[in-house]
């Protein structure tokens, strides 16, 4: 099993989770505010979290949501009221509901393989064990390697 460090541990565990309520909620957006953050799991905070531990949480959210805003998987309005870690009309991008499993009936094959999208919701329940971490990181690794290796743009 390969050491993950922690912050990358953390990113893919938000990122799952990300992906699986933007899919769950297709085509309708999201809001995300600081509450929905930490139940997505941007800070991993308790509830009495402090002012700093909520700026946290905000800065975690808004670099990972650039970066995949930025790859190609989501897309956003900004906060009209400049509030970190809030993002607006947040839903997956043609690149990001394809990778995840959605697929046209003219593209269909024979042998479907089963959607990412499924796998994402099978590991995000279990990654409190070192096997539950190493398959969650394995789906993540899998969503992205599909998103180069296809040139999904």
């Amino acid at each position: 099993m390969t050491n993950v460090p922690q912050h990358i541990e953390h990113f893919n565990r938000v990122v799952l989770e990300l992906f699986i309520r933007l899919y769950d909620s297709f085509p309708h957006p999201l809001r995300i505010d600081s509450q929905t953050a930490m139940d997505i799991g941007f800070g991993q905070f308790p509830d009495d979290a402090t002012d700093e531990e909520t700026l946290s949480i905000a800065v975690d959210a808004d670099d990972i949501m650039e970066w995949l805003r930025e790859e190609g998987f989501i897309r956003y309005d900004p906060d009209p009221n400049y509030r970190p870690g809030t993002f607006w009309k947040v839903r997956l991008t043609l690149k990001g509901i394809t990778i995840l499993g959605y697929e046209p009936a003219s593209l269909r094959k024979a042998d479907p393989k089963e959607p990412l999208i499924q796998k994402a919701k099978k590991v995000s329940t279990s990654t409190e064990s070192s096997s539950g971490r190493e398959a969650m990181r394995r789906v993540v690794e899998e969503i992205f390697k599909l998103a180069l290796s296809q040139g999904v743009s």
